[in-house]
Parts: structure tokens; sequence; C-alpha cells
């Protein structure tokens, strides 16, 4: 009887210390991870800017958290929410006009200005983002340029299922990264 008992509690210690090597301790924190948001065929991420107000386009860095994002469901509405890990605020907009900023809001998950539909393209992997705040707008880079630190904005939305190479709007076109 004895010797169970001791067994089990080395068994027991043997456990807590494999888990705490792991780093499954209590109070141990872990990063969060998540996803780059990248423009069709540049090479470009999606960025909050130096103050965190603006959605930006930069060279991808997938280990920069101002460039991983995050997948919030937007209540009652059909949507998703993206949310910058980096800022723990959210991709919205503020009117749905044509080269409105992208702007980096914090988190309302029932509001619509924050809600985006993921339309699939022909193109295998790439979407659209479609604002959910009305009207045909969906996220578009101002050029065709790849500079970095261009801001995003607010487009009419191209056809999606459009396929030819460059031919309206693929700076709309984006890849959900790892």
């Amino acid at each position: 009887m004895r010797f169970r008992r001791r067994t089990g509690l080395l068994a027991l210690s043997a456990a807590a210390a494999a888990l705490a090597g792991l780093g499954v301790g209590a109070g141990t924190a872990q990063a969060e991870t998540g996803f780059t948001i990248n423009g069709f065929g540049t090479g470009q991420c999606l960025v909050s800017d130096a103050g965190n107000t603006f959605v930006q386009v930069t060279t991808c860095n997938k280990l920069a958290p101002n460039q991983q994002w995050k997948v919030l469901p937007n209540i009652g509405s059909g949507l998703i929410t993206l949310e910058n890990i980096g800022t723990q605020k959210c991709m919205g907009v503020d009117n749905n006009l044509n080269r409105a900023s992208i702007l980096l809001l914090p988190c309302d998950l029932g509001k619509v200005a924050q809600g985006w539909q993921k339309i699939t393209t022909s193109q295998t992997g790439l979407v659209m983002l479609k604002s959910g705040f009305g009207g045909n707008k969906c996220l578009d880079r101002p050029t065709e340029f790849t500079r970095d630190f261009e801001p995003m904005q607010l487009w009419d939305c191209s056809d999606p299922h459009d396929s030819i190479f460059h031919s309206t709007h693929d700076e709309q076109r984006m890849k959900f990264g790892s």
C-alpha cells in the first residue's frame, strides 16, 4: 500500500515536471499566433501603421506581431472581424465611400463597420474582403505600385471571378497566410 502511494506521487511529480518543462504550467504566457494577409503577387502584407491607427501594406515579415491577424465572429451579422494581434484593434471603416481609409479601431464585434465578407475568387487561395458597412466596397490598395507603408482603402469591388491577370483591381485580391 505504501509503495503504491509513493509510486503514484512520483508519477504525479514527474508529470508536473514534464508539463512545466513544456511551458504548460499555470501562469506561463503563450505568444498568440495568427496569420498574415498577403497582397496578390506583391510580397507585401497588411500591417498596422506606426500610430496603430490605419492599415497599410509593407514587406511581409511573418514574425512581426503588427502583421499578424486573427478572425473573430462579427456577432449577428454573418461577417468576420479581423483583429490585429500586435495592436489588439480591429480593421474597420467609418464610411462606405471610395477612398475611405481602412482604420484600426477598438474591437466591437457587433459593429458592421468592422465586419468583412470573405469572397472567394476564381484564383485558387485568393479572397476579396467586402466591407459590411454597406454598398459594394472592398479592401483595396490605392495603386498598383508596391511601395511599403501605402495605406489601404475602400473601393468599388471588382468581379471576383475575373481570372485575367491584372485586369481589374488585382489589388483587391488577398491571401490569408500562415
